[in-house]
């Protein structure tokens, strides 16, 4: 059986990931030049990358487990799969 993770509990995951109570004081010396930072980011990389799992997971619903590696294991071979987990 497997379990889908909900809406709120991957945003929360990738706010922790990017932004942790280790890197407040770092940013807060960025002061409000740090939301620049935190858009261009997300524009750059998290929405591209949420759109190639999206692409992906639908294209490829029922085939084993899915995932990045499963994609690129079938497009490049293993050893490919393992550089891009």
């Amino acid at each position: 059986m497997t379990r889908k993770i909900s809406l709120g509990s991957l945003v929360l995951l990738i706010v922790a990931g990017i932004d942790s109570i280790r890197n407040l004081p770092s940013a807060a010396l960025f002061n409000t030049s740090l939301i620049f930072f935190y858009l261009f980011a997300s524009v750059v990389f998290l929405i591209p990358v949420a759109l190639f799992a999206a692409e992906f997971s639908s294209r490829f619903p029922d085939e084993e487990e899915g995932g990045i590696y499963h994609w690129v294991r079938k497009a490049f071979g293993a050893n490919w799969a393992f550089v891009a987990v």
